[in-house]
């Protein structure tokens, strides 16, 4: 499928300038890329609705968390800061909630099976027709 310009357009403003965000990974422990992801989202914008998605804690700084991210509200932009070896399962779940876009942090190690992996990852984006940053990225 070729998209006309406004519709990529439109889903780059998803991923660069969204107006909800979800943070798979999300985490109560100051330091952790799940942490400050929050931080700054609600320094940069407080307006913009924050979804951390995480079984390990009910709030974080007073934003209720979610379980799974197909449990929160549909998001423009997904960020993906858990652990690296759950990225794959993390973006396929993104893409599952009819996000905007995504935004990798982590990335496996190099290693023999690494340009699989990242290819991998390139297919299910292409496939949803949703932008993906990253993976191995820690912001944009």
């Amino acid at each position: 499928m070729i998209s006309s310009p406004t519709t990529r357009s439109d889903r780059l403003r998803r991923l660069l300038e969204p107006q909800s965000v979800a943070v798979i990974g999300a985490s109560a422990r100051e330091g952790r890329p799940g942490r400050q992801v929050i931080d700054v989202l609600s320094l940069l914008d407080p307006q913009v609705p924050i979804y951390p998605v995480t079984p390990t804690y009910e709030e974080i700084l007073g934003l209720a968390c979610y379980a799974e991210v197909g449990l929160a509200p549909t998001s423009d932009l997904v960020i993906v800061a858990g652990a690296s070896e759950r990225v794959e399962a993390d973006v396929e779940a993104a893409m599952a909630a009819d996000c905007g876009g995504v935004l990798v942090f982590g990335a496996p190690p190099p290693d023999s099976g690494r340009d699989r992996w990242l290819r991998r990852l390139a297919s299910l984006a292409a496939e949803a027709d949703v932008p993906l940053l990253g993976p191995d990225t820690l912001g944009y």
